[in-house]
């Protein structure tokens, strides 16, 4: 899972270290006043400083099922992620969990699990704010969060 965590950093920093010239993003969302726009192409985009990786929840490990939840968030101008609603999820396994006999009522529900685990590790997350012309300012940005069993330890499939 460490690894994952790791990946998934990787890709979303060199994400945002595209330039102003080849980096804008264009998500849906209610806005208010308050909200960035949601198209803005900035100098430097935010880069996570501090992050928690989302706990794999019991009710989705037991059911052996696995996911990914994007999420789309604000980063102000201190590095602080707020706003936070859920762009998709999905379950990635769902025609093969474990070669056990799953409802979609509990992998819906699992996937429900594994959706608030990310909300609640992405509200932790810090950042480096997004530079526009030399001033910290906020932005939208969305990051994917895939659980993943791990196979290699024991007792796992």
């Amino acid at each position: 899972m460490k690894y994952i965590i790791m990946l998934l950093l990787t890709i979303c920093m060199a994400g945002f270290s595209q330039s102003k010239n080849e980096q804008s993003f264009a998500l849906s969302s209610t806005i208010d006043e308050q909200d960035p726009p949601e198209n803005i192409q900035v100098d430097t985009m935010p880069r996570p400083t501090s992050y928690t990786a989302p706990k794999y929840p019991e009710s989705a490990r037991k059911l052996g099922i696995e996911g990914e939840v994007w999420l789309k968030l604000v980063v102000d101008e201190k590095g602080n992620a707020s706003k936070i609603s859920v762009v998709r999820s999905h379950i990635i396994n769902n025609e093969k969990v474990s070669g056990k006999n799953v409802t979609s009522k509990e992998a819906y529900a699992a996937l429900d699990d594994l959706t608030a685990a990310a909300i609640e590790a992405a509200k932790n997350w810090k950042f480096n704010p997004a530079v526009l012309n030399g001033k910290q300012t906020k932005v939208w940005v969305t990051l994917p969060f895939k659980f993943k069993l791990d196979s290699s330890k024991p007792g796992k499939k």
